[in-house]
C-alpha cells in the first residue's frame, strides 16, 4: 500500500494500559488531545491540525481499547514525513485479534470508502470498529497497513494527509 515512503521523523510515542479506560472513556479523549496538541504545534494551521488529528486518534484509540482486556499495554506513536502524519498503534494480539484487525483493514481500505460509508450509514448500520476505520478513510484520507510480529503483536499503521483537508 502506498503510504509515507522513506523514513519519517518520530514525533511522540505513548504507552498506556487499557485498565485506565475501563472506568472513564473521557481518558481516551484526553490521551488523544494530548498527543494531537504535542504533535500539531509546528503545523501551518496548528489548531485545525490539532482538531483533525485528535478526532482521528480518538477513533483509533477507542478501537484498540474496545478490543483488549484490562491491563494490556497499548502504544501509540506519531511520526511525520513532510505533510503526512503516521500513527502506529501497537496492541498485543492473538489469532482472534489478528484476524479481526486483518478484516477491519481489508474492509476499510477496499474501494470507494466514502460511497461504502454512506451506504452503510443509510442502511442503518450500528456503530462499529469497521465503520470507524471506514470513516477515517473516507473523511480523513487515511490509509491503513497492518504488521503482525512473530509474537502476534499487531501494529495498525495509519497514514493521514490532514494538511490536504485544512485548505
Amino acid at each position: 500500500m502506498g503510504g509515507v515512503e522513506g523514513s519519517s521523523v518520530p514525533v511522540l510515542e505513548v504507552t498506556v494500559s487499557t485498565g485506565l479506560f475501563n472506568s472513564a472513556w473521557v481518558n481516551c479523549e484526553q490521551v488523544s488531545s494530548y498527543i494531537a496538541r504535542a504533535t500539531s504545534l509546528n503545523r501551518p494551521d496548528s489548531l485545525m491540525h490539532f482538531n483533525l488529528l485528535s478526532a482521528a486518534l480518538n477513533e483509533l484509540l477507542e478501537l484498540a481499547f474496545r478490543s483488549h482486556a484490562p491491563g494490556a499495554s497499548i502504544t501509540c506513536g506519531v511520526s511525520r514525513k513532510g505533510d503526512r502524519d503516521r500513527v502506529v498503534l501497537r496492541v498485543p494480539g492473538n489469532e482472534e485479534v489478528t484476524s479481526a484487525y486483518r478484516r477491519l483493514v481489508s474492509e476499510a481500505g477496499g474501494g470507494d470508502s466514502a460511497e461504502r460509508l454512506a451506504s452503510q450509514l443509510l442502511a442503518g448500520a450500528p456503530p462499529s470498529a469497521g465503520l470507524s476505520l471506514m470513516e477515517l478513510a473516507a473523511n480523513y484520507k487515511a490509509r491503513f497497513e497492518l504488521e503482525i510480529s512473530d509474537d502476534q503483536q499487531v501494529s495498525l499503521i495509519t497514514d493521514l494527509a490532514l494538511e490536504e483537508m485544512e485548505t
